[in-house]
């Protein structure tokens, strides 16, 4: 009996506890199944989350300016990409600045620097007119010497211009006119080189054209060798009377004898240029030089008259020529 009854006992305590373990696990296994099914609930909600959002952006509607939830951050994209774009093309514009401040500084620097040589090329070619027009020796007793030998050496030398312009500068003698006038040739120009022998001197000027020979000739002015320039521009003149150049090669003709201090010949050099060739852009400049060339005879009467007849007849003058000719006349003291 008593072991019956602990049977029983035993039976039902393997009853409660398999019951017992049984119900453990069903809800262990409901908790499982509980779990599981909130996160496919929660998958769920957010595949619908993020799908929504991604009709949102795609939709029509906000294409066509229809708020939505999405609206601000795609306003906030654009505007990032605006103001990314902005400052690049502000970036490129400071870049290209700078560029154009460069080249300008560069171009500003050329512009000095060919202000530079042509104020220097200005400065050595009025050096170089100075040496031939006011920088020459003119002693006294070289002037004396040509005064005695040839005290009246100024003439008309052109008898074809004679009528027209005898007597317009008021200085010479009607006695010295008609006594050098009748003794001289209106073919030709006046010079202090002795009448060729019939031998003739080799010829300093090459043989080509006019201007060719003008440049060979010019050539011995310019390297200060005054005889042979007055010889080769004497022979140019004799060979090419006619030329345009002549009056040129007339006037640098009596630049050469003014350098050396024979302003005598000059003065007849340069009447001779204001005579024969009054067309000619160095009728001007021979009469300056011809005022200039009374001045160191001592005649300033006569300077002031060449002088005047300049600034006269020529009102369209060159500035630097007009102004040695009113300095020149100031300093001699000319009236008007």
């Amino acid at each position: 009996m008593a072991q019956q009854k602990w049977l029983i006992v035993r039976v039902l305590c393997f009853v409660v506890l398999y019951f017992s373990a049984n119900t453990a696990s069903s809800q262990s296994n409901n908790d499982l199944l509980n779990r599981i099914s909130r996160l496919e609930s929660e998958m769920n909600d957010l595949n619908r989350h993020v799908f929504s959002e991604k009709r949102t952006i795609e939709s029509p509607s906000s294409q066509n300016g229809i708020k939505t939830a999405s609206e601000p951050l795609v306003v906030k994209s654009r505007r990032a990409v605006e103001i990314t774009s902005h400052q690049s093309a502000a970036a490129q514009n400071i870049i290209k600045l700078q560029r154009l401040e460069a080249l300008v500084r560069s171009l500003q620097g050329l512009s000095e620097e060919l202000n530079n040589r042509i104020d220097k090329l200005v400065g050595d070619l009025d050096r170089r007119l100075a040496v031939l027009e006011t920088d020459a020796p003119f002693k006294d007793k070289v002037i004396a010497r040509q005064q005695a030998e040839n005290p009246n050496a100024i003439s008309v030398v052109s008898n074809q211009k004679k009528d027209k312009k005898s007597g317009v500068l008021g200085y010479l003698p009607d006695s010295v006119n008609k006594k050098t006038a009748s003794n001289l040739d209106s073919t030709k120009v006046i010079s202090s080189v002795p009448p060729q022998k019939e031998n003739k001197k080799a010829s300093l000027l090459p043989v080509g054209t006019p201007n060719e020979r003008y440049k060979h000739a010019f050539q011995y002015l310019r390297k200060r060798d005054y005889k042979k320039a007055e010889a080769a521009l004497l022979e140019f003149i004799n060979a090419h009377g006619d030329d345009p150049l002549a009056a040129n090669a007339n006037y640098w003709l009596g630049k050469t004898f003014y350098t050396r201090g024979l302003y005598d010949k000059a003065a007849e050099i340069f009447i001779t240029g204001y005579e024969k060739y009054s067309t000619s852009p160095k009728t001007a400049d021979s009469l300056l030089g011809l005022g200039f060339s009374l001045v160191r005879l001592k005649r300033p009467e006569d300077a002031c008259l060449a002088f005047g007849q300049l600034l006269n007849e020529f009102p369209q003058l060159a500035s630097s020529t007009k102004k040695k000719a009113i300095t020149e006349s100031k300093r001699i003291g000319c009236e008007g």
